[in-house]
Parts: structure tokens; sequence; C-alpha cells
């Protein structure tokens, strides 16, 4: 297997979007997705780009392994730097795709990540709370703006379900974030009493970092609990 490209531990726990994003949301809005977390070990390259692609579009169902290990490794490194276990009620939630697009591919990509990431936290899935309202188009071939556009009101959560639950929420890649914000804001209106997002891989860079005398852990505590 080819060497993955890890990030490096202080930097696998980000704001969920970038503070570039800032134009796209109202003032509220923006400091709700500040405040979410996303969880990423590796960076988006050529590598990792190709084993996602043949994950994504030729159901490569043993790439979900090579990844859901190291994002578990990632949410336990994140969990014991802020001094915070993971609550023990947790659930996976792949991020859906719409009904037409799951059956073009057969699959979902997050859902095969997502089973054997939840095996290795001992959490049950979950994949009946969080459903695609409508078709999108794909969101790599738009622009940001129009992706918070394309991806808005794309989600219904069961507030039922929802009401007092923490959701591990899982994707492939987190490019600008939009789409898992979207859907972590749909699980908080229906009664989530909290969301992390985890993604494989993110081509996002490090934002200012805190004191140069901080350490690894330190720093990746301080992104966490900001």
């Amino acid at each position: 297997m080819t060497r993955l490209p890890w990030r490096p531990p202080a930097d696998m726990c980000l704001p969920l979007v970038s503070t570039s994003l800032a134009g796209l949301f109202s003032a509220e809005d923006f400091r709700a997705a500040r405040a979410r977390r996303l969880i990423v070990p590796f960076r988006y390259d050529e590598t990792t780009r190709l084993l996602l692609r043949r994950l994504k579009f030729h159901d490569a169902e043993e790439y979900a392994h090579v990844f859901a290990g190291p994002m578990a490794d990632a949410l336990r490194l994140a969990g014991a730097a802020a001094g915070r276990p993971l609550p023990g009620d947790a659930r996976v939630l792949p991020v859906p795709l719409a009904a037409g697009r799951r059956r073009e591919r057969g699959f979902n990509q997050a859902q095969r990540i997502a089973r054997p990431l939840a095996g290795l936290l001992g959490f049950p899935i979950d994949e009946t709370v969080l459903r695609r309202r409508r078709e999108t188009a794909r969101q790599t071939q738009l622009d940001y703006a129009a992706r918070r556009e394309n991806i808005r009101s794309a989600f219904a959560a069961s507030a039922g379900s929802c009401r007092g639950a923490f959701f591990l929420l899982v994707d492939d890649i987190a490019t600008s974030g939009l789409t898992l914000n979207e859907a972590a804001a749909t699980l908080e209106a229906a009664g989530a009493r909290g969301v992390l997002c985890l993604a494989a891989a993110s081509p996002r860079q490090p934002e200012a970092l805190p004191p140069p005398e901080r350490s690894a852990a330190v720093r990746l505590c301080y992104n966490l609990l900001a």
C-alpha cells in the first residue's frame, strides 16, 4: 500500500468551515459553523484522491477499511488531547446520498467508511435519522457560493430520533465543509445535542496557530475546544 499523507496531529482537528467562507453565511450561521469541528487524518493529495475515487466510483470496499482505522485513531487522539472522552451513547451517521445518486452508484461511499469505523469505535451506526430531501448538483462542479446554495436545505432529519442524541457524522472528503455543515445544522435543528464531523481526507490548510510554544497535543485541544 502506498504511504498515505498523514496530517500533523495538531492539524487533524479543524473548524468545520474556513474563515474565507464567512461571506457565504449570516453572522449567526457563520459563528455556528465555526464552532463545529472536523476530524480528518489525511491530506487530500494524489494518493488519497486515487484511493477515494476507487472507493467512490468502483466500489473498492477494501479502501473503506484503509481509511476507517486512521479516522478512529484521529478521533481518539482528539478526545485524549481535549480530556474529553466521546459520549458513550454516540451514534455513527454517514452523510446520505440522494435516492437517484444512490441508485446510479449502487452504494454510498460514506456508508462504506462509516460501517467499519462504527465497529472500531464500538458505537452503533444510524442510517435512518438523516436523509436527502432532493437531488443536488455535484459540489465539485461548483464554486463555493454555488455550493452553499446547492446544498442549502438539502437534508431532513427525524426529530424523534435526533432529540438529545450525539452523532459522529462521516463523509469521505471535506473540501469546503459545506455539505457536512448543512447536515450537522439540520441534525442540531432537529434536537441533536452534539455533532462531530469526520472525513477521511481534506485539502484544508491549518489556520492561524496558537502561540508557537504550544505542543501539538495542546494545539489540538485548542482547536477542539475553541
